[in-house]
């Protein structure tokens, strides 16, 4: 019993010796901010939760204007996604990339979109040929 409790002493020692390093590096915790569901937040209360839990960054599946004008002056990081209906289209028209560009970004200057990515989950239908 003894030699068991022992083990389990230093399984714990190791797991905080080799995770308390980096851990005293991450300078900003994000969160995806999913907007499917029922009784959902506003954006601007999500915004405010996340400022007031000091949350730097946060991920959104696809652009919504509410939440972009939410996050306008924050700081808080943005990853946006394309959403996975609008891939092939903006992978095969340059202006319409633009244009989402145009739209999604550039008309929130104050927003601190850091990343935009392709889509979420992108595994076939519409977007297999694309990849």
């Amino acid at each position: 019993m003894a030699r068991q409790n022992a083990a389990s002493a230093l399984a714990v020692a190791l797991v905080v010796g080799v995770f308390a390093p980096i851990l005293t590096e991450v300078q900003s915790i994000g969160v995806c901010n999913g907007m499917l569901g029922d009784n959902l937040p506003s954006p601007a209360d999500v915004v405010q939760f996340y400022q007031c839990q000091g949350i730097g960054a946060m991920r959104i599946y696809a652009p919504d204007p509410e939440t972009l004008r939410a996050l306008d002056g924050t700081g808080i990081i943005l990853i946006m996604d394309v959403g996975n209906g609008d891939l092939a289209a903006l992978a095969s028209d340059p202006a319409a990339a633009a244009g989402w560009v145009r739209d999604n970004v550039l008309a929130y200057p104050s927003v601190r979109v850091k990343y935009v990515a392709a889509g979420n989950k992108v595994d076939g239908g519409d977007t297999r040929n694309i990849l």
